[in-house]
C-alpha cells in the first residue's frame, strides 16, 4: 500500500492538521508497510544471490580448471577434448595430413579404397608419418611357412597317399591284410578279427571274419525218436544238423540257436507228428519258435487224428542282437496219448520230414 502522509496543518496550533491519534495510526501503518517491503526485498535479494552463486563465472568458460564450452550443435568442440577421444583422423590422402602430426593419434588416408590404392593408416613418428602394418585381409595374402603349412586339398591328398597305413589306423579304416588292434576286454581272438560291424548310429562292434565271409545259415533235423506228452508245450529236440555255417546251433546240448552277429533272421520250423494207433477226432497241432524263452513265432492247425500223421509249420523274421538272444523250436499236440515225432523210415528220409531252419537275411539297422 502507499505511504500515508501526516497532515501537520498550516501553522503551529492552527488546528488544521491531523490529530495526534490519527497521526500515529498513519505512522504505524507506514511502519508495517515498510516492514513488509523490506522482507520481500530481502527474500528477492537472497534468491538472486543464490542464483548468482550457482552461476558459472564467464571467466571459467574454456579456461583451465574451468568448464568446456558448447558449439552451435550443442557439442563440445574437439579442441576441448583429450586427444584419445579424437585419436583417429581421416584425410583424403597422405599429402593432406597436418605437418607436424600429433603423437598418440592415428591418421587415415582414405585414398581410392581399391585393392590397387587401399586406405592406409599412419602414426606420427616425430618427424615423418610411419605406416601401420595393415591386416592381410585373408589367408590368400599370407604365404604358408616352411614348417607350418596350410592344409590345402592337394596337401591332404598327398599326405594320405604318402602315409596310407598311418591314416587308415588314425581313422579306424583297415584294408585287406592289415591287423586291427584287439583289446583284451573285447574277448575276440586275434586270428579271428575282421571288419567293424555298424549296429546303428553311434554304435559299432568288432565282428569275426567268419561272420562276414559267409552268411550265417543253419538247418537242423531230428535223428531218432522223441515222444511228446499231449496238451503240453515241449521243446523239439532237433539233435542233428544238415549244415551250420558258424556252429551257433547247440544240437548236442540245449538245442538252441545263439547267433553271434546281430541282424534279421528268417526262421522256419516244420514238425511232423506221427500218432499212435487208435487216435480219433480233431487235433490241434502247433509249431512255435521261442526267443529267449518266450514265443516269437506261432502257428496252429486243426486236423483229423485218423490220418495218423499231422504237420505243423511256422515261419517269420526275428531280430537278434548277436550276443544273448537265442531261438528254440517247440511243439504242441492236443489229443490225449503220446505222440511220436521221429525220423521217417520210409521215403522221403527223416531230414525231409522235420526241420528247423535259420538264415540271416539283413543287418539290424533301424530295428
Amino acid at each position: 500500500m502507499a505511504i500515508q502522509n501526516i497532515n501537520v496543518g498550516g501553522a503551529p496550533n492552527d488546528k488544521t492538521g491531523d490529530t495526534i491519534r490519527d497521526a500515529f495510526v498513519k505512522a504505524n501503518s507506514n511502519f508495517q508497510d515498510l516492514n513488509t517491503r523490506t522482507t520481500t526485498a530481502q527474500t528477492t535479494a537472497d534468491a538472486a544471490a543464490a542464483t548468482a552463486n550457482a552461476a558459472l563465472p564467464a571467466a571459467e568458460k574454456g579456461a583451465a580448471n574451468g568448464v568446456a564450452p558448447l558449439d552451435a550443435n550443442q557439442k563440445v568442440p574437439s579442441a576441448n577434448l583429450p586427444s584419445y577421444v579424437d585419436d583417429v583422423l581421416e584425410f583424403a590422402t597422405l599429402a593432406d595430413f597436418p605437418n607436424p602430426g600429433e603423437t598418440g593419434k592415428i591418421y587415415v588416408a582414405a585414398n581410392d579404397g581399391t585393392p590397387a590404392n587401399p586406405s592406409r593408416q599412419y602414426r606420427w613418428g616425430g618427424s615423418v608419418y610411419v605406416e601401420i602394418s595393415p591386416s592381410p585381409g585373408s589367408t590368400d595374402a599370407v604365404p604358408a611357412g616352411a614348417t607350418n603349412k596350410y592344409f590345402t586339398e592337394p596337401r591332404v591328398i598327398a599326405a594320405l597317399a604318402n602315409n596310407a597305413d598311418d591314416a587308415r589306423a588314425a581313422l579306424g579304416v583297415y584294408g585287406e591284410g592289415q591287423t586291427i588292434p584287439v583289446y583284451a576286454a573285447s574277448n575276440i581272438p586275434q586270428a579271428d578279427v575282421g571288419p567293424i560291424y555298424v549296429m546303428g548310429v553311434g554304435t559299432m562292434e568288432w565282428v569275426s571274419t567268419r561272420y562276414v565271409t559267409k552268411t550265417p545259415s543253419m538247418r537242423a533235423y531230428i535223428n531218432g525218436t522223441q515222444n511228446i506228452p499231449h496238451s503240453t508245450y515241449t521243446k523239439i529236440e532237433f539233435n542233428a544238423v544238415s549244415f551250420d555255417t558258424h556252429g551257433w546251433y547247440d544240437y548236442s546240448g540245449a538245442k538252441r540257436y545263439t547267433p553271434k552277429l546281430p541282424g534279421l533272421y528268417a526262421v522256419e520250423l516244420f514238425i511232423t507228428f506221427f500218432l499212435n494207433s487208435g487216435a480219433v477226432g480233431n487235433c490241434d497241432v502247433i509249431a512255435t519258435v521261442y526267443k529267449n524263452g518266450a514265443e516269437a513265432l506261432w502257428a496252429s492247425s486243426t486236423l483229423p487224428a485218423e490220418t495218423g500223421r499231422l504237420t505243423a509249420k511256422v515261419s517269420g523274421v526275428i531280430p537278434m542282437n548277436g550276443t544273448t538272444d537265442y531261438l528254440e523250436p517247440w511243439g504242441y499236440f492236443s489229443l490225449p496219448g503220446d505222440i511220436t515225432v521221429s525220423v521217417s523210415s520210409g521215403s522221403p528220409s527223416g531230414p525231409a520230414r522235420n526241420w528247423f531252419c535259420i538264415h540271416r537275411v539283413a543287418p539290424l539297422w533301424g530295428v
